[in-house]
């Protein structure tokens, strides 16, 4: 069973990008333990808007919130250059 699948809740974090290279999506790796924890709990109450973060996040207890920012925040973050292009 992977790092964060949860019998229990039904689904697992594996998924989530550490490293995104698309700038519409976060990357969690090497982001703060407090403010992950922080985003997490603002979708489980519903002050950050997402309905899929929502779905997942409702059923966490803040055990499985502290353990899933500690986990994101202690990987390794990838460098990435964003360059924007002019237009055609």
């Amino acid at each position: 069973m992977g790092e964060f699948e949860s019998p229990r809740l039904g689904w697992d974090f594996t998924y989530l990008e550490l490293n995104s290279t698309d700038p519409r999506l976060p990357a969690l790796a090497a982001q703060r333990v407090d403010y992950l924890e922080s985003v997490l709990r603002a979708y489980q109450t519903g002050a950050r808007k997402s309905s899929a973060m929502a779905a997942m996040s409702e059923a966490l207890s803040d055990s499985d919130v502290e353990n899933l920012a500690t986990h994101y925040a202690g990987k390794k973050a990838r460098s990435v250059v964003y360059i924007t292009l002019p237009a055609k």
